[in-house]
């Protein structure tokens, strides 16, 4: 990127922040992360917290963040085989 292209991103990035990224979307709250993986992490420990017997069900192949998430949480959880809900 052009720095001066670089320039107008960051200051829409600004503006979004400044104006609310609610606002955007017509909410009354947002939550903005730098990446898919801690959104994932992030919002997996958070609904242990709120839902504190909550048991997390879990494919043994999901993806990295929410497996990281599912142990920030220290909730229970089972995992099963890879696409085999049945597994016990």
């Amino acid at each position: 990127m052009k720095p001066e292209i670089l320039g107008k991103f960051q200051d829409k990035i600004s503006d979004l922040r400044r104006d609310g990224l609610s606002a955007l979307h017509g909410k009354e709250a947002a939550l903005l992360f730098t990446s898919g993986y801690a959104s994932n992490e992030a919002s997996i420990t958070a609904i242990a917290q709120i839902l504190p017997d909550c048991v997390f069900v879990s494919d043994e192949l999901n993806h990295a963040s929410l497996i990281q998430g599912i142990r920030n949480s220290r909730a229970d959880k089972l995992i099963f085989r890879h696409n085999d809900v049945d597994h016990r």
